[in-house]
This record gives C-alpha cells, structure tokens and sequence, in this order.
C-alpha cells in the first residue's frame, strides 16, 4: 500500500504544534506512538507521522504538479509562490489493515483533516498534495479547511481538446485522474463548450453522488437537475464512465433560494456540505489568480439543486 503525503509550505519555520491535532486524533481514535511531532500515531487503518524541515524542498518534488495543463495562466502564480518558500512540514500517512476503496477515502479524509488542522494553526504558502499530485495556494486550501471530504482535491482534472462544435467554438470535456481509487471506475465528461469550472463542477458531483449511495448509475441514467445541469451516463456498464453533459451548467455568481424540485433526491446535510465545499475549490482552482469564495458563495447551491437521478436501474459499485 502506497504511502500518502500532504507537504504544507512555509517562508520560515513554524513552531511545532501538536496540540493542534488534538481534535483529530480524538475524532479518527489515533493512539500515540510517542510524543510530540516527528513521531506518530496510529489506528487501525493508518499511521500518521508529521516531520519539520528548516529547507525548501528541491524543485522537482512540485515538477510534475506544476506542469498539470488543469492550471493554465495559474501555473506561474503558484510556481513563485512554491519558489519562495523555505520551510515546510510534511504529513505522511502510512496504510494499515484493510485495503478497500472505503479504507483508501478514509484515509484521504484523515489526511486532509490534519493538514487542515495545522493549516488552520499556521497558514501556509501553498500545499502539495502527493495523492492527486497537485499544488494549492494557501488561500485555495483555507477554503477547504471545513470539508470533510473535498473531492476536487482527492482527483486531479485534465482537460481534453475535443475539436469545434459546427460555429466553430472550441469543445473540451476533461477526465478525473484518480476516480477510479475512488468509485472503481475511470471518469470522463464528453465534449461541450462549458467553461470548465462548470465542467469539473458536473464531474465531481457524479462522483460525490456515486460515494454517497454506494452505486453507480446504469447507462442512460441522467444525473443531476435542469437548475445545476445534467449529466448522462455512458459506457458499458464496466469500465470507463463518459458522462455527457444535458443543457447548461453555469456555476452560481450568488446565493439562490433553494429550489423543492419535486424529482429532486434530498440529501443528507453532511452531502451538501460536501458539494459545498467541492464547490469552493472547484472555482478557486480553475480561474487565474483563483478566488476564495466565501460561505455565502460556497453554500448556493442548495442540496436539492445538487444531484437528482431518475428512476433507472442501477449498479453496486464494484
């Protein structure tokens, strides 16, 4: 089982802090392994160690997120931002017991709970995320910080050139590197002229609705609502998943009152809060100079405009 890694980055050394994971480690029932950082704890899924460094890390340890084509004009912005740094301090997660997709997104959840925890202690320039092996700003992953499960951050979009629809505007869709740890399942959105925020938005909530029932939607099945845009699955019923975007998607620009759509599934609060947060990440990453949103913002889209799936049948995950 791989090893997970969250890397905060610092201009200085920050103070050692494991008071600040005291909630964690009491909410994921993490037994110590010693004391202080640089030691660990564990349960029966994961050992958690956290290391400081008083040195930049070399530049080749960001190379291969920096060059991700999801960031576009970002990529200079954040790359300054990682150059300038000079200190840091790693979170490492090593797997135990089980290995199931279940277990794996706990494991992601755990290691972003204690990221977010010293995040919100000492806030830091920028984050590596080893497990989708992508870079944050420190600003794109405070507004992370109250998501339990923020899965723009767990997958890593790229963008897919598609060609021109017949006006001769540009068609993308994208995929959703590292789905497949998550769901089972390889995910592509299929081509439109969404901006791509919008896009990333659709394919994020497919996913978020596949771990929330367990299931993943037959082919034919249309996921989502006319309101926040619509989905249809495609593809064999193993295998990749295209999905093809039905209508517009356009990303909220202020709250709106929530919408009773009558065919609309109603989802538990700790899913909306989840598409919430997906949310906010999801159009702080995808514009240039990205903008944090604010709770306001974050929390537009009301639960029942965020995922409705007709009655078809459906498949267990596998």
């Amino acid at each position: 089982m791989t090893e997970l890694v969250a890397t905060l980055l610092y201009r200085a050394p920050v103070a050692e802090d494991a008071e600040a994971l005291h909630p964690v480690l009491n909410t994921h029932r993490l037994r110590a392994c010693g004391g202080g950082l640089g030691t660990g704890w564990e349960n029966d899924l994961a050992r958690l160690k956290v290391e400081s460094g008083a040195a930049p890390l070399p530049a080749s340890s960001f190379a291969g997120a920096l060059a991700s084509p999801w960031l576009g004009a970002h990529r200079g912005f954040l790359a300054s931002m990682i150059e300038r740094h000079g200190a840091h301090v790693t979170l490492r997660l090593t797997p135990r017991g089980e290995v199931t997709r279940e277990a794996y997104l706990a494991r992601l959840r755990l290691l972003h709970a204690a990221a977010a925890a010293l995040a919100g202690r000492n806030a830091p320039m920028a984050i590596f995320w080893q497990p989708s092996n992508q870079c944050l700003t420190g600003a794109q992953y405070a507004a992370l910080c109250g998501v339990e499960a923020p899965f723009a951050l767990f997958m890593h979009p790229v963008p897919l050139p598609l060609g021109q629809d017949p006006a001769g505007e540009p068609l993308t869709g994208l995929r959703l590197n590292h789905a497949e740890e998550i769901i089972g399942r390889k995910v592509e959105l299929g081509a439109s002229a969404l901006p791509r925020v919008d896009q990333l938005r659709l394919a994020i909530g497919f996913v978020q609705h596949c771990v929330e029932t367990g299931r993943i939607p037959a082919p034919g099945t249309i996921v989502g609502t006319k309101a926040s845009g619509q989905v249809e699955v495609t593809g064999p019923a193993e295998g990749a998943i295209t999905l093809l975007p039905r209508g517009a998607a356009r990303a909220p620009a202020a709250p709106r009152p929530r919408s009773r759509a009558r065919d609309a599934v109603t989802m538990p609060r700790w899913a909306a809060a989840l598409a919430a947060g997906s949310l906010a990440v999801i159009v702080a990453m995808a514009v240039a100079l990205a903008p944090v949103l604010d709770a306001g913002d974050a929390g537009s889209l009301a639960a029942s405009e965020i995922l409705e799936i007709r009655k078809v049948p459906v498949v267990a995950l596998p």
